[in-house]
């Protein structure tokens, strides 16, 4: 495998730039004849390092958009349900691989969720939403929350424009589904992006090769 700059530089003697398939393939046949001993075979082994060097990169750009992505969603937060995001550790993800805030800021996205009706009330709400998306119940955590919103103040009202879309709030882990929560979003609605095909394609690859 040979870097394309040194193959672009290579008998670059012309005041022509001639930039068609044939010049092309004129210009790497003749680089190869004239350093044939001094490349290199063919290995598996480079390409499989190439993928995994293309892996690592879709990988950190999806971990900073994930990043970028919940800071936006906190700011809202602020405005509508403040320390929301703080009512549960990181670390509290269900078997989906999603984190437990933010799937709890979907269905109580805002203070008057909770505060406007009663404890006993908003307990059996909490109790059944841990059930349907697979988190465990706490009445500590239930009344917690709700003396929580009690005592906050919101400086945006409970109206559509506040409500994050359910189009998002999808943060997930693992490897193999991180490259797809950039595409999904904190209430961002859009087709997957060529680097998430791209990851997908890598990690097809890879796992063939196994």
């Amino acid at each position: 495998m040979v870097n394309a700059i040194l193959i672009h530089r290579f008998s670059d003697n012309s005041l022509r730039k001639v930039k068609t398939d044939k010049a092309d393939a004129m210009k790497i046949a003749n680089y190869a004849l004239a350093y044939w001993s001094d490349l290199r075979d063919y290995s598996e082994t480079d390409e499989t390092r190439q993928l995994l060097k293309v892996q690592c990169r879709l990988y950190e750009r999806t971990i900073k958009t994930a990043k970028s992505l919940r800071n936006s969603l906190i700011s809202i937060l602020d405005q509508t349900f403040s320390g929301a995001n703080n009512f549960f550790p990181t670390s509290y993800r269900n078997a989906k691989g999603h984190y437990k805030w933010v799937d709890f800021v979907r269905r109580f996205w805002h203070k008057d969720n909770v505060a406007a009706v009663s404890i006993q009330s908003f307990s059996e709400s909490f109790r059944k939403w841990c059930k349907r998306t697979g988190y465990h119940y706490s009445q500590a955590d239930a009344e917690r929350i709700h003396q929580h919103a009690r005592e906050s103040v919101a400086t945006f009202k409970k109206n559509d424009s506040t409500k994050p879309s359910e189009a998002g709030l999808c943060l997930r882990g693992g490897a193999r589904e991180r490259a797809q929560f950039p595409a999904e979003g904190f209430g961002f609605c859009r087709k997957r992006s060529r680097a998430d095909f791209a990851t997908t394609w890598v990690l097809d690859r890879l796992q063939n090769r196994r």
